[in-house]
């Protein structure tokens, strides 16, 4: 499950349209450590947020 700032986005992958600024993303799914990481959306700037949860998963979000 992907949240921005704690309101739940969905589950991986993700893809959303954000205004700019600064966003904190967590990335949980259960028996894994929680992901946590600060981003920040540029005007007219995509962005793809990679987060290694396991040594076998990888979770992605694309921001846009």
């Amino acid at each position: 499950m992907i949240s921005f700032w704690g309101q739940p986005a969905g589950k991986t992958p993700v893809t959303t349209k954000l205004m700019p600024g600064t966003y904190t993303v967590q990335i949980n799914a259960d028996g894994l450590p929680t992901w946590k990481q600060d981003i920040v959306v540029e005007p007219g700037k995509p962005l793809t947020v990679s987060a290694d949860l396991s040594k076998s998963d990888e979770a992605k979000v694309a921001v846009r």
